[in-house]
């Protein structure tokens, strides 16, 4: 038994010595064999990427150009249209599968990077000692081992303290059956916890007792040393007599522990550098099943190539093309951006705007007594084509009303496209009245009933743009009808349709056809476009652009769109090429060329859209990052440029060259919204062909193209489980957006809110997981809805299939309540993870670590710990400061990639000005917006806060006076919510929260300090805020005055106080020579004004106990320093405010 010990104890030490000196000479043979092997998968990735991609694209795009080109010169073959519908379909199906194998082999890098540094990091107690045991024996390389030997065992110790002998081993898992430690595979499972001494310290022992008896050996020779070598092993196989099963694992630690430094004691140098980029991570995958699909592709492409279809010279490919891909400067983007402010110019149409504002003038008035079964509106439609200017011509009309009639108030132009829903009309006409503030109302009857007690007693004009009928919204316009009909009697309804069977539906008496401009008129509009910004009296380009024009058969939006592409463009070859292109003729040909000349990532772009239904409104940083998604946004110009702003050039270009018009209605102050006009979504939808579907209009699931690779899904009560159904098999899809906002199907949910129906959501954590299993190429996912009934949302575990995923939007405001959004430990391995989007989000376990691809979050409650690893991020929206490790402040530090908008909660439990520095504020350069409250803000509802904890206060001494119980409760309360910060502690913090120099807008929320910042108030800071337009304080400590430095708060333009306990606002207020508005909101203690600047159009003042009354005395002080002001809002209640 001894003997058989013995053998057993000296294979298990001798294997690991074996395995030091092998394994490099094998790995290193091994990887110089698979280096063969891979070097040819690794040239095919690459050609992949850089040339079988492009390539694709170029043969995409030949495709539809023969295909319009075929279209727009009314060639009828119909099987070559077949023929070039079937090459586009295979096409894009190519590219989609190149982008898919690229993303993955990026994915797998990226999971092996994360597990290697996970490895690095969290090795074993025992792969540390042979580690540093290595490093010693590297150092001692050449020399006598028996004379380092003892030096190495205690270099060994010194580079494992703490992580090894500072353990106890009480703490070691070595006693637990279920999970087998290196440790228990040496002890042969003795459980060293059960011994008297810590089985670590018995260990130690035991390997000193090894190293004295080898040192001592090696002092008489080598018989000496071999006898107490053998006299070791016995005692060592004393030690596994308990069983050898668990030896069998050693090796392999030792293995891996050994093997990056024994490559330095034998000799090689490196043993991962072997020429290939990706090898270190293909054997992970099936390398032969990658070349196959890689081969395939290649020849699909060559193969469609070679098809006579394409090999004929289109009438468009000797056109100079405009290079869209080069860098702008920032200075030219504002630029760009200021342009799309100025109200473009209307040509041609004012005879019928002043006909038109004749006939909504005449008819009964106001006054007129009326019979019960008369309307108080009246109906008048303008009818004609798609693109022939009847939207420019009501909406010239409405300009007009609201700068110069003064007969209808309110005055509200609402887009209606093809899916009429009666929510979204009363929305959009709540944000006209209520100046682009959303409504307090989710639900159909709530908005229904705000509406009508908001048009009571008014005389309206209403413009219906767009308008569609059918038999299926019957009954919703009859309540939209219903609504209207409470207004004052002389109101007016105008419509614009392509048919004059809209208008007629909603009772329309009178009715206008759109007519075509004059020549001359339509002349000058087209080269208004076409030379802006040029010298006109160049007589080639004049009789050039004339027979351009003549060609466009006067068709507005035909000649703005190919106009604007002249304008990019003076040169008179690009000119005279243009005026010769038949294609012309036709509209959709000339938006076809216009499209055209577009670069090839920014037509995907475009086409893209289609994936949204008519009329959608699309926002501008949400389209831009789908858009980023979806790998449509192209770094090759430039790869230091950020993909952001290159998104935004796209979407600029296509805002010059009006693929995309910027809406009227915006929402809040902050993005921008746009639209396409109906013609340009028809042609993105030709481009697309089945590449992009939608389910609107009671589309059937049937009619769902198998191809489809984006979908729209706006849905109500009908149809729900057959959708869903057909949506799990589409497993190509890469968008998904479930709208369940967005249905023309709502008269259910109005006639009964609490409804059956509404219990069968989309939205539910069983359709998750069979989603999540089955779409697993999905890249973007959209859920909006209001009627999802939980205040949790647990996301599903099997989340971590979808290896594509970027971009996750889960918008769930329901009934005025947040649904919290909590993700499983697997969200971790979403690896390309750049956009997450929801109200509430948290994790019960810290995920950041993983995450590192994520660009923006946008959450009023971000519950993720740690987000200072997320170095790439982008847009952070929300951050509150706690007590808690991973929400410190300093977590903010690094994140200098930020940009747009940033609150920052909680500050008032941060203690010193150096606290607050490590967040470096003035790092963020791109910031522009910025919040900072000075305690922890409470979902739902900010500006309730105050109140609702005010309540939760223990109650005071009843036997104080009401005025000092008022004043201990104020001084308790500010404690409390403050966190006990003093007001001089407060104070350094906020001077060391210094944001970035170009910041537009800072709210502070909550400051009870001592003073305010230099950064706000001292020109000698070389950080002070000299480009500030907007200043909000709430509930704050009295701001004595503004700097004389007029360079200070120069831009300011507009200025806010609420719930602020002053006595007045800044005495030289005079010295804001910019500022355009301001705000006072229940300001009690606030008795008089001070005299206020000459360039103020607009001051506001609501829910204050003296200025509201004052203000309004006609003679008294306050109310004469208001006069110069053109527009005064005065009441004594608080005003409702975003």
């Amino acid at each position: 038994m001894a003997k058989t010990s013995e053998v057993i104890a000296g294979i298990a030490l001798g294997i690991p010595i074996m395995s030091w000196l092998l394994v490099p000479i094998i790995t290193f043979l091994v990887n110089k064999f698979f280096s063969i092997l891979l070097n040819d998968t690794s040239r095919k990735l690459s050609n992949l990427e850089n040339l079988t991609i492009p390539s694709l694209k170029e043969t995409l795009i030949e495709v539809e150009e023969q295909r319009m080109l075929r279209a727009a010169k009314d060639v009828r073959s119909e099987s070559d249209l077949r023929t070039l519908d079937g090459l586009a379909t295979e096409l894009k199906s190519a590219l989609y599968e190149a982008e898919e194998i690229l993303d993955l082999i990026d994915y797998y890098r990226i999971e092996k990077k994360i597990v290697d540094d996970a490895k690095e990091n969290g090795r074993s107690w025992v792969q540390q000692i042979l580690c540093a045991f290595g490093a010693c024996m590297v150092h001692c390389k050449g020399s006598s081992w028996v004379q380092h030997l003892h030096g190495g065992v205690d270099f060994c110790i010194t580079c494992c303290k703490g992580s090894l002998f500072g353990r106890s081993g009480g703490q070691l898992p070595i006693s637990r059956a279920s999970s087998i430690s290196v440790v228990q595979r040496l002890c042969g499972g003795y459980h060293i916890a059960n011994s008297r001494r810590s089985g670590m310290q018995w260990l130690c022992d035991w390997f000193w007792h090894l190293v004295l008896k080898i040192t001592n050996c090696c002092r008489y020779g080598v018989p000496r040393l071999c006898s107490q070598f053998r006299h070791l092993v016995f005692k060592f196989a004393k030690l596994c007599q308990s069983g050898i099963q668990t030896l069998y694992g050693l090796p392999a630690d030792v293995i891996a522990a050994n093997q990056d430094w024994s490559y330095k004691v034998i000799g090689i140098k490196s043993n991962q550098k072997d020429g290939t980029a990706t090898g270190s991570f293909l054997l992970t995958i099936a390398r032969n099943s990658l070349t196959k699909r890689i081969e395939h592709l290649e020849n699909v492409l060559n193969d469609l190539k070679k098809s006579h279809l394409l090999n004929q010279q289109s009438s468009s490919s000797q056109i100079p093309k405009k290079d869209s891909n080069k860098e702008r400067s920032r200075r030219q983007e504002d630029i760009e951006y200021l342009c799309r402010s100025i109200e473009r110019k209307v040509f041609g149409r004012d005879k019928e705007r002043e006909m038109i504002i004749s006939m909504l003038r005449r008819g009964p008035g106001p006054d007129t007594p009326s019979s019960s079964t008369s309307k108080h509106y009246s109906v008048i439609g303008i009818y004609g084509i798609a693109g022939s200017g009847k939207s420019t011509l009501a909406q010239y009309v409405c300009d007009y009303e609201k700068a110069e009639g003064q007969h209808f108030d309110p005055v509200m132009f609402i887009h209606v496209s093809e899916a009429f829903r009666v929510d979204k009309i009363f929305r959009d006409m709540l944000r006209e009245i209520r100046k682009d503030r959303q409504s307090d109302s989710n639900d159909v009857k709530g908005l229904h009933d705000e509406l009508k007690e908001k048009l009571k007693g008014k005389r309206f004009l209403l413009v219906l743009d767009d308008l569609w009928v059918s038999g299926e919204n019957r009954e919703e316009r009859a309540i939209l009808l219903g609504v209207l009909d409470a207004g004052q009697s002389g109101s007016r309804i105008l419509v614009t349709a392509q048919k004059k069977d809209a208008a007629a539906a909603l009772g329309a008496q009178e009715q206008i056809p759109i007519p075509d401009m004059e020549e001359e008129q339509y002349f000058s509009m087209f080269m208004h476009y076409a030379l802006e910004g040029t010298r006109s009296d160049n007589g080639r380009f004049i009789a050039i652009g004339r027979k351009i024009a003549k060609r466009l058969g006067r068709s507005p939006i035909a000649a703005i769109t190919v106009a604007a592409r002249l304008q990019s463009n003076n040169s008179i070859d690009f000119w005279e090429t243009t005026g010769n292109l038949d294609m012309l003729n036709e509209t959709m040909g000339a938006l076809w060329w216009s499209y055209q000349q577009l670069g090839i990532d920014i037509r995907r772009c475009f086409s893209y859209c289609s994936t949204f239904p008519k009329g959608y409104r699309l926002v501008r940083d949400e389209l831009v990052r789908i858009w980023i998604a979806h790998g449509f946004v192209n770094t090759r110009m430039n790869a230091t440029e950020q993909l952001e702003d290159i998104g935004l050039r796209y979407l600029n270009e296509l805002l010059t060259f009006s693929f995309l018009q910027v809406e009227r209605t915006i929402f809040g102050t902050e993005t921008e919204a746009f639209t396409i006009h109906d013609l340009l979504h028809e042609l993105a939808e030709r481009v697309c062909g089945t590449e992009c579907f939608r389910i609107v209009s009671n589309a059937l699931p049937k009619d769902i193209p198998q191809e489809v690779r984006h979908l729209f899904v706006g849905i109500g009560t009908d149809n729900r489980a057959v959708i869903t159904k057909k949506i799990l098999d589409l497993v190509n899809l890469r968008t998904l957006i479930i709208d369940e906002e967005y249905s023309e199907n709502k008269r259910k949910i109005f006639a009964a809110q609490d409804a059956e129906e509404l219990d069968h959501t989309l939205i539910n954590e069983k359709l998750f997981d069979r989603m999540f299993k089955s779409l697993r190429k999905l890249r973007v996912l959209i859920f909006k809805t209001k009627y999802y009934h939980e205040q949790v949302l647990l996301v599903p575990s099997s989340i971590d299939q979808m290896k594509h995923l970027r971009y996750l939007n889960f918008n769930m405001d329901c009934s005025h309540r947040s649904v919290e959004l909590i993700f499983p430990s697997t969200f971790s391995k979403l690896y390309h993870m750049q956009s997450i989007y929801a109200e509430k989000v948290s994790c019960a376990e810290d995920i950041t670590k993983n995450l590192t691809s994520l660009r923006h979050s946008s959450s009023s409650s971000m519950g993720f710990a740690n987000i200072g690893r997320l170095t790439s991020l982008q847009s952070l929206g929300y951050f509150q400061v706690k007590k808690e490790q991973g929400y410190e402040l300093k977590q903010l530090k690094h994140l200098n990639n930020l940009r747009g908008t940033l609150v920052i909660d909680g500050l008032g439990i941060v203690r010193s000005k150096e606290e607050a520095l490590e967040a470096h504020l003035a790092g963020k350069k791109r910031l522009r917006k910025l919040e900072l409250s000075f305690c922890v803000r409470q979902a739902g509802d900010p500006n309730a806060v105050a109140e609702i904890l005010n309540l939760l206060l223990p109650p005071e001494d009843p036997g104080k006076s009401s005025r000092s119980t008022n004043r201990d409760k104020a001084t308790r309360y500010h404690g409390w919510m403050m966190g006990g910060q003093t007001p001089d502690a407060a104070a350094e913090v906020l001077e060391g929260l210094c944001p970035p120099k170009d910041l537009v807008a800072l709210t502070i929320n909550r400051y009870k300090g001592s003073r305010y910042p230099s950064w706000m108030l001292s020109h000698h800071n070389p950080d002070a805020l000299k480009h500030l337009q907007q200043l909000k304080l709430h509930n704050c400590s009295p701001l004595e005055y503004f700097p004389g430095d007029i360079e200070l708060f120069s831009c300011l333009r507009e200025l806010q106080v609420s719930l602020c306990n002053w006595d007045s606002l800044p005495e030289n207020m005079e010295l804001l020579v910019s500022l355009r508005s301001v705000l006072i909101m229940r300001c009690d203690k606030m008795e008089r004004l001070p005299t206020l600047p000459r360039s103020l159009v607009k001051i506001e003042i609501h829910g204050c106990r003296v200025l509201s009354r004052t203000c309004q005395v006609e003679g008294h002080e306050n109310w004469q320093k208001i006069q110069h002001v053109p527009e005064r809002h005065i009441s004594p209640r608080r005003a409702c405010h975003n």
